[in-house]
């Protein structure tokens, strides 16, 4: 009987004591495990500082500059002649809506602001001296005008003045202005605003328009890099179209240009 009870104490001690030694094992093992990975990690970060160095060293080594100049003859300056520029802005036109506003005006009806303000963005290439690129914006009078700008163009960075660029700019574009004219009616019957005359009318022009413009940009120091600031310029409407109706078919409509001058503030960058 005594040695039956000897015998279970004996088989829990021991069991207690695995259960005890079971999470020892397990941490110890993975400390192991954890130093052996960082150790891998440690050598690997090691082994890549070696190459780094070395193949800076044989980048810098005289040898290898004569190989790289007879593979590549001129690839350094090559790249130096390609860049690009970026831009957001923001401008103030002055559209000329003349034939427009004389209509309006021996018809009784107000007419159309002229300045407008305008928001859009750009995207040029440098080619050697030469930069091409596009526009797109889009414009409002505030009241009831609105319309759209799009142009491709081409300038150059080579007037430089201190620490300015004066880059002229040529482009040609598609502008598009739409106007609503509201009309005062004496009508009191809601069916009446659809089944009789309508008292707003919508008249859209499109235009294909010469760009001439001149953008000042600043040269930042030590840098190869050009920041735009400013640009004037003046879009000339290379003929005159009829103002359209929307939805409509309408004859002895007024001609116009819509030619405007504008002043654009820049935000971007360039090189």
């Amino acid at each position: 009987m005594f040695k039956k009870i000897y015998q279970i104490d004996f088989m829990r001690t021991i069991a207690i004591t695995i259960l005890f030694l079971l999470p020892l094992i397990s941490m110890a093992q993975s400390k192991r495990q954890r130093l052996s990975q960082d150790s891998i990690r440690y050598y690997q970060e090691e082994m890549r500082k070696l190459y780094d160095e070395t193949f800076d060293s044989l980048k810098n080594s005289a040898r290898y500059k004569q190989i790289d100049e007879k593979l590549n003859p001129g690839g350094k300056e090559r790249l130096k002649n390609i860049g690009g520029e970026m831009s957001v802005f923001f401008g103030f036109h002055r559209i000329n809506f003349s034939n427009l506003n004389k209509r309006l005006a021996s018809l009784g009806i107000k007419e159309t602001k002229s300045w407008v303000t305008s928001i859009g963005a750009g995207f040029g290439l440098r080619f050697n001296k030469i930069i091409a690129g596009i526009d797109l914006a889009a414009f409002s009078n505030g009241e009831n005008g609105s319309g759209s700008f799009m142009q491709v163009y081409l300038s150059t960075n080579e007037i430089k003045v201190k620490k300015f660029i004066l880059s002229p700019t040529i482009g040609y574009g598609i502008q598009t202005v739409i106007i609503r004219v509201n009309r005062e009616t004496t009508s009191t019957d809601f069916n009446a605003y659809f089944t009789g005359a309508a008292n707003q009318v919508e008249i859209q022009h499109n235009n294909s328009v010469l760009d001439l413009g001149i953008a000042v940009k600043s040269r930042m120091p030590q840098s190869k890099f050009t920041m735009p600031l400013l640009k004037l310029g003046y879009r000339y409407g290379l003929k005159e179209k009829s103002w359209k109706v929307k939805d409509g078919n309408a004859t002895n409509a007024p001609f116009d240009r819509n030619g405007n001058f504008y002043c654009q503030v820049i935000l971007g960058i360039g090189s």
